[in-house]
């Protein structure tokens, strides 16, 4: 599976590389035809041998892989925003987001950009969230690495009880 979607994402970088010379800004129109995550068999290789383990990186429920879990970019791949105002701690409802800058479509195809999430934390919760310490790097390829992501990566080794520290209450 591996080896078929670093071909197809290959072409699928070329042409967004392509695209993005001309002078055109990448969206997700850009993206209609050119998402192989959302093959079975590639969104299989992120799950690896454990499907009965298969959880959701944000929110870590346990989630059937195949329907209930999305292959989420860590760093949007077409647009990027962050939540307007000051938002509560603790809300039914995620806060209203604010465009900031177009998205890291370079790493669309990135297997080190994806995590699995569930419906709910992928489209009602992170969305195209993507916060950084200001200033923000100009846009344009490579800018990832001078930036100072506000936002845990899931899927990296950092370790939440290494950092925080919760009441009987969750908070």
């Amino acid at each position: 599976a591996r080896a078929d979607f670093a071909v197809k994402s290959t072409v699928y970088l070329a042409e967004l590389r392509d695209i993005a010379a001309g002078g055109e800004t990448i969206d997700s129109k850009h993206f209609e035809r050119r998402e192989p995550w959302k093959v079975a068999k590639h969104k299989e290789a992120l799950v690896g041998g454990s499907r009965s383990l298969t959880k959701c990186a944000w929110c870590e429920q346990h989630c059937e892989w195949k329907r209930q879990l999305d292959v989420e970019h860590y760093r949007p791949k077409a647009e990027v925003s962050r939540w307007e105002g000051s938002p509560t701690l603790v809300s039914d409802d995620p806060p209203k987001l604010v465009r900031v800058s177009n998205g890291y479509w370079w790493l669309a195809f990135d297997w080190n950009n994806y995590s699995l999430a569930c419906g709910p934390c992928n489209q009602h919760w992170k969305r195209t969230l993507f916060p950084v310490r200001e200033p923000r790097a100009p846009y344009g390829e490579g800018l990832e690495a001078h930036e100072d992501a506000l936002l845990l990566d899931p899927m990296s080794s950092f370790r939440t009880a290494d950092h925080f520290s919760w009441t009987e209450l969750g908070i």
